[in-house]
């Protein structure tokens, strides 16, 4: 019984089928027969059909879930994953990568963000590249996603204010040694998104390399695995139709399905102050000389102070220009109207 590692009393049912039915009583009942688990034939088929023709470049997963949700079929990923090796449409995985101990989550919503570009066929491999700018919350997953042509600090600017407006100010942003986010000498105070976080008081961390903020890097990779065929589904073809429908569908779905709950309820997020816009932390300053005319150089313009203003010829003003593209001047904190002169 002990080599068998069977109970006394299995043992000898055993043995007693043993002299009643001989040798086929040990055989198992479900020898030679389909598994009670093996789905139906034809529901198998109509699944692989659908691989075939509407569900071609989605994975496992993913599909399962189209299945359940716009046809009504219920299978296991797994399940399915084994039936498109089968039918030769297993799905690209991605190669495993060298082991890396991952850096443990942040405790609390907001204590830190993470921003990366990701530039991918997002639109079909016969379209132009175009960029996901990520952000994402290092205790939570939460994501909130923006289309752009390229990387900029426009970019990064617009949708760390979207994330301000929803969410609050977060206590810090780990990020790459971009010139749209930090500049190569980590300046942090260098450019529109530098000077923003400087002015919200937002930590700005640079990243030495990309498994450094694997948390971004992991969640980009799950957008190109499940963003790009849900587009194609919905012949989303440009920029401005995805950031509608990451708004309207997708970032709602994909944070109540991937979203996790932090180790501490608490939300450390500060608080954005009644009525302000975004022109009113994120410019801009340089310094410029009046010459005797009363006009300033900027950017290539040629611009003229108005009479009304006090302003001597000679002295010193503050040109802010914001990221939206306004130009103000300032003179000792006083506001100065002014016209745009032809070149």
């Amino acid at each position: 019984m002990s080599v068998l590692n069977l109970s006394k009393s299995q043992t000898f049912k055993l043995l007693k089928q043993y002299r009643e039915h001989g040798l086929q009583s040990i055989k198992h009942g479900l020898c030679n027969r389909l598994s009670n688990n093996q789905g139906n034939s034809s529901v198998k088929e109509q699944v692989l059909g659908l691989i075939r023709s509407k569900y071609y470049d989605f994975g496992p997963t993913l599909a399962s879930e189209h299945l359940l949700e716009e046809e009504g079929i219920q299978v296991h990923p797994e399940t399915l994953r084994i039936w498109m090796k089968q039918a030769g449409l297993a799905h690209k995985t991605r190669k495993r990568k060298p082991y890396r101990q991952r850096r443990d989550r942040k405790e609390c919503f907001g204590k830190m963000l993470q921003i990366d570009g990701s530039f991918h066929h997002w639109f079909g491999v016969d379209k132009p590249k175009a960029c996901l700018l990520n952000l994402i919350d290092d205790a939570t997953s939460h994501n909130l996603c923006l289309f752009d042509h390229e990387e900029t600090s426009y970019t990064a600017c617009i949708v760390l204010w979207q994330w301000i407006q929803k969410y609050g100010i977060p206590q810090s942003i780990y990020c790459d040694r971009r010139n749209a986010y930090i500049s190569s000498e980590l300046s942090e105070s260098s450019g529109f998104f530098g000077q923003m976080c400087k002015r919200l008081r937002i930590q700005i961390i640079p990243a030495f390399s990309a498994q450094a903020k694997g948390r971004v890097e992991r969640s980009n990779q799950t957008h190109q695995d499940r963003l790009v065929p849900k587009m194609r589904l919905h012949n989303i073809t440009t920029i401005e139709a995805a950031n509608q429908y990451l708004q309207r569908h997708y970032l709602h779905y994909h944070n109540s399905r991937f979203a996790k709950q932090s180790a501490s309820f608490e939300d450390v997020h500060s608080k954005l102050p009644q009525h302000t816009k975004l022109d009113d932390i994120c410019y801009l300053e340089e310094t410029r000389k009046v010459n005797n005319d009363w006009t300033i150089k900027f950017r290539g313009r040629t611009l003229q102070i108005t009479r009304k203003n006090y302003c001597p010829a000679k002295s010193a003003v503050m040109v802010r220009y914001s990221i939206n593209g306004h130009t103000d001047i300032y003179y000792k904190n006083e506001h100065l109207s002014y016209i745009t002169l032809n070149s």
